[in-house]
């Protein structure tokens, strides 16, 4: 797992404008599943970035694909997509 934090440089731009020299690592302060990080008092709104793997037990399709045995990844699924919460 990799838990990522990021400055919002404008939250009224569409796509949502980030200051990508504010990106910062916060997986350290997950413990058991759970983030404790307070954002930086600057006044701006900053965005959290999970990410993970988990299989979902889907086989690749093709006798070149599965020896050794191997499965898929459900990228897309949306009950993987986690949830987001915004906060200011």
């Amino acid at each position: 797992m990799l838990v990522q934090a990021i400055r919002i440089t404008d939250v009224a731009a569409r796509p949502v404008l980030l200051d990508r020299t504010t990106v910062t690592d916060i997986t350290h302060a997950v413990t058991d599943g759970e983030l404790r990080w307070t954002a930086p008092d600057d006044g701006a709104p900053w965005l959290v970035i999970a990410y993970w793997e988990r299989g979902s037990g889907q086989r690749p399709e093709g006798p070149h694909h599965t020896d050794p045995l191997s499965y898929v990844v459900g990228h897309f699924r949306p009950a993987r997509a986690g949830h987001c919460e915004r906060r200011r």
